[in-house]
């Protein structure tokens, strides 16, 4: 299922227009149902990060990286003034460097990190740094206080954990394609 399709999915659930959705996210009618329709696909993490608020879901949900709704209302246990720049600029910290010098390592300019500190950085360079760090995009935007690391884990868990793609589900055949791709390619990259 798509992003666009849970959303529309969890605001009928919760008894939400996408009039009353619409006016939450401060969005025109129009924008809510492109984005439902799918027709929206860059989507900003902080549309992202209110969508899941709102609907009471967590964004790895909406993204299509999770399965699991989980109600988030718990997770706001977090001080609510650390902002997704404090999250980055303390695990620059436990590695011993600045922000400044982790933007170099994964050649961000600058103006974008200055930026961080007062708007919320894309979904590209988040997922940058969280894969730098080893820590969930949940964790970066505030939505959990663990900082729990993702697992490594196998190609074939990898791929036995992926159900779908743009909401078409995935045959065995297209996991083992899929598998061959990635290990050339990593052989590839390796070499």
């Amino acid at each position: 299922m798509r992003m666009g399709e849970k959303i529309k999915l969890r605001r009928k659930e919760l008894g939400i227009s996408a009039d009353e959705l619409a006016d939450k996210l401060n969005v025109n009618r129009s924008t809510m149902f492109r984005y439902e329709k799918g027709d929206i696909e860059k989507v900003p993490v902080s549309f992202l990060k209110d969508v899941a608020t709102i609907l009471n879901v967590a964004p790895t949900y909406l993204m299509g990286w999770s399965d699991n709704e989980s109600d988030i209302s718990a997770a706001y246990n977090l001080s609510p003034n650390m902002s997704t720049y404090e999250r980055i600029q303390k695990l620059a910290k436990s590695q011993g460097m600045s922000v400044r010098e982790l933007g170099r390592k994964l050649d961000i300019g600058d103006t974008t990190i200055y930026k961080w500190k007062t708007q919320t950085p894309k979904v590209d360079v988040l997922e940058k740094v969280a894969n730098y760090f080893n820590v969930s995009l949940d964790y970066l935007m505030g939505r959990e206080s663990n900082i729990d690391t993702i697992h490594n884990v196998s190609i074939d868990t990898a791929l036995d954990m992926v159900k779908t793609y743009k909401g078409k589900p995935i045959s065995q055949h297209d996991k083992v394609v899929m598998k061959r791709i990635l290990e050339a390619y990593l052989e590839t990259r390796c070499k």
